[in-house]
């Protein structure tokens, strides 16, 4: 992982640590039942493991830096694969290469969260100048309820 410019991501003043508001965190969490695991840790310093490199949890919440959503919607894709529940959450960027190659063409479960997250940082809760909206997106070990397989059978 490395440092990210400010001109990379402009609303953030040059800092993908922004901590999920605990509220939201705890409302999938009684859903999904993580694992004591994160990927992306918020104190994650150089010399640490790299989450991209490195096996998840059988259920992995994830709040990626946002400069790097098409790797980690990568990752998140490859985890599934390998019979895991992943949830991450990120910006509504639904243009981005990964959003068209990993999740529209799998079974995601897509959750748009209504209204403006109040990310975390350096322990205080601030008002979001994120100019977009935020999403959920759910890799589950087993089918989304709501898929439906159209293979067609003989």
């Amino acid at each position: 992982m490395e440092t990210v410019s400010k001109a990379n991501v402009f609303f953030n003043k040059g800092s993908d640590k922004w901590k999920t508001p605990k509220s939201l965190y705890e409302k999938l969490d009684g859903e999904f039942f993580f694992d004591d695991f994160d990927p992306c840790p918020i104190d994650w310093k150089e010399g640490d493991p790299d989450g991209l490199m490195i096996e998840w949890a059988t259920n992995t919440f994830v709040n990626p830096p946002f400069s790097k959503l098409d790797d980690w919607i990568k990752k998140a894709n490859d985890e599934w694969k390998k019979g895991k529940t992943v949830v991450l959450l990120m910006n509504a960027k639904t243009h981005i290469p990964s959003f068209h190659e990993y999740v529209l063409k799998s079974p995601v479960e897509i959750r748009f969260v209504k209204g403006k997250v109040n990310f975390e940082q350096e322990g205080r809760t601030k008002k979001s100048n994120n100019p977009w909206s935020t999403m959920v997106l759910i890799w589950r070990k087993e089918k989304s309820p709501g898929f439906i397989d159209l293979t067609f059978q003989k």
